[in-house]
């Protein structure tokens, strides 16, 4: 698969020259290091998600949308290289989940891996959910009553900080500690890579580029994941508040899994 070789400089020419640079992956150090060193790899080792920004546009029809409220919109976004731009309601449930139609549901021995660029227009006005989840049509509000099974960035409706959340099985969300602290309209950097097992599981965050491993209780979680596993989406959820819509800006996104 694509995660079994970290990316080296050769100065020769391998005997199998193809296979090895399809399966190459980045230093395991680095965020997004799980990622597909190149396109062989992308296209043959991996079951890519979402993505968003450079010159992948923003497709209505490749998110199934969940609404609740009034003023809520998904547009491209007009900054330079494109995006997604999210706009949450004004009133009733608040909230607006979009879920990728091709399913991320956790199959054990498969990493998953996420890296995004997005801002906020409101950092204690908005509240988000993004990464894998049991998703908008199984929980529409997950401020409210949560997702059942997740790997997330989440980041609280009147709270600038930014936490990784995993639940498996319904089973108590292990949390990290303040990943970092998000400002009105300026960027950061997320992403999270996770190993799907059922006694090896592993992952970790990454945020402005500092790399934070899965908690003890983290991996508890992951391994839960696999209880039962639920029908899961690469999601991204903004939730507001009463008379305004705050806004995600998500500047690029890509996602995937290891086949």
């Amino acid at each position: 698969m694509a995660t079994d070789k970290v990316y080296r400089p050769s100065t020769r020419v391998p005997a199998s020259q193809g296979l090895r640079a399809r399966r190459l992956h980045f230093d395991e150090q680095l965020p997004g290091a799980f990622f597909p060193a190149n396109e062989l790899a992308q296209m043959l080792e991996c079951n890519m998600g979402p993505k968003l920004g450079g010159h992948f546009r923003y497709t209505a029809g490749d998110w199934t949308v969940t609404t609740g409220g009034t003023g809520d919109t998904q547009a491209d976004a007009v900054t330079s290289g494109g995006g997604l731009l999210i706009t949450a309601a004004s009133d009733d449930n608040f909230d607006t989940t979009l879920d990728w139609t091709a399913v991320a549901t956790p199959v054990s021995g498969k990493r998953y891996f996420l890296m995004a660029r997005i801002a906020v227009s409101a950092a204690t006005g908005i509240g988000f959910r993004i990464g894998i989840t049991t998703g908008g049509g199984a929980a529409a509000l997950p401020f409210g009553t949560d997702y059942t099974d997740q790997v997330t960035f989440s980041k609280a409706i009147t709270s600038a900080n930014v936490v990784g959340k995993v639940r498996g099985n319904s089973d108590t969300a292990a949390d990290t500690g303040t990943l970092g602290a998000m400002a009105n309209d300026t960027e950061i950097e997320i992403g999270f890579e996770v190993y799907v097992h059922a006694t090896t599981p592993a992952g970790a965050w990454y945020y402005n580029g500092v790399r934070t491993e899965f908690t003890s209780a983290q991996r508890d979680q992951v391994a839960l994941l696999l209880t039962t596993p639920a029908t899961c989406y690469w999601t991204l959820h903004v939730t507001g508040v009463t008379g305004t819509n705050p806004t995600l800006l998500v500047t690029s996104l890509v996602a995937g899994r290891s086949k």
